[in-house]
């Protein structure tokens, strides 16, 4: 749901959680239903943003970020390195699927500034990708390390009252 409404809400451009989400998803849920969980965000923020020709494309860049999760999980690797991989892939497929609209000439000097023109874009995907999976996961690691044992808790010890004296 969160991943939904980040596309909803006042954001700048490509500043959203998602692709953290699939990458934190197929860390603790799995490859399966990371793909169901991102899939499902997509699909219920296009009901309201509405799909494009671009669709198909914008879809398989969120998709890579799962996908690089998975490789870099395999290789023992940073999370952050898989938001990395996955904005650059996001990047590149969704500007090629722009490129075959309408908007930009087909030729290679089209293809060029229809990159050219999506930095800006490029820039809010990869620091949402980085900060929000370092929050995610930043999270996670927090509430596993401290469960049953707040800060202010590991002072405490329980008092034995049958002590020998």
């Amino acid at each position: 749901m969160l991943a939904a409404i980040s596309r909803l809400i006042p954001h700048p451009a490509n500043f959203t959680p998602v692709g953290a989400i699939g990458i934190y998803a197929a860390k603790k849920y799995g490859y399966k239903k990371a793909i169901l969980i991102t899939m499902c965000a997509m699909i219920a923020g296009d009901i309201f943003i509405g799909f494009g020709q671009y669709t198909t494309f914008v879809y398989l860049g969120i998709l890579s970020y799962i996908f690089f999760q998975k490789i870099f999980e395999k290789m023992k690797l940073s999370p952050l390195l898989a938001a990395l991989s996955g904005s650059i892939f996001f990047f590149l497929i969704s500007n090629f699927g722009t490129w075959i609209g309408p908007w930009y000439e087909h030729s290679f000097d089209g293809l060029q500034k229809c990159f050219i023109m999506a930095i800006p874009f490029y820039k809010n995907t990869l620091f949402g990708d980085l900060i929000f999976t370092g929050i995610l996961f930043g999270l996670d690691y927090a509430i596993n390390k401290s469960k049953g044992r707040l800060p202010w808790q590991a002072s405490l010890r329980p008092m034995n009252l049958r002590q020998k004296s």
